[in-house]
């Protein structure tokens, strides 16, 4: 479970945020993914950016993803689940790419379980408040632009960034 929380990259990055596996082969039939008014900047991947062999549920709902590349992003690809019907849901997410929103794909259709989807929408341009810093994990979402009730809320938000090196 992931709630109300920043995950971004300091620069644009080909990666996962989570992979259990590309086939079978890393079975975890007892995962239950649940991703909540979250914020993620920089990730993408053309194979999912959250990778799963096998769940028991997903439930993605309520956050904001933003890329930077002109690559097409997958945002989850499972292979095989256990759960009943309704345990999969991507539901009032919203996924921005800088130039092109036609990039974003929710989810690969190959023989892979469909999730449930109702209320995602893409963009192209940037969600973010003005000031934004991906390098300093500073990236609030801007109502204005995004509307209320999606991604991570700021207003008890701690930053943490990289502490500097010392020689």
């Amino acid at each position: 479970t992931v709630k109300n929380s920043v995950i971004c990259t300091a620069a644009p990055m080909n990666g996962y945020l989570i992979w259990s596996g590309n086939d079978r082969s890393y079975p975890t039939p007892f995962l239950s993914v649940d991703v909540q008014n979250c914020t993620f900047a920089g990730f993408h991947n053309e194979k999912g950016i959250f990778r799963a062999s096998e769940l028991q549920s997903l439930k993605v709902r309520n956050n904001v993803f933003y890329s930077e590349t002109t690559a097409s992003t997958y945002l989850w690809l499972i292979y095989s689940g256990t759960a009943t019907e309704g345990n999969y849901l991507l539901n009032d997410n919203r996924l921005y790419n800088l130039a092109d929103a036609s990039k974003w794909k929710l989810y690969l259709q190959d023989n892979k379980i469909a999730p449930a989807e109702s209320g995602n929408e893409m963009f192209s341009g940037v969600p973010f408040a003005a000031g934004y810093d991906m390098s300093a994990g500073y990236v609030p979402v801007d109502p204005a632009v995004v509307g209320t009730g999606v991604g991570a809320s700021y207003e008890t938000k701690r930053y943490i960034t990289k502490p500097a090196v010392k020689e």
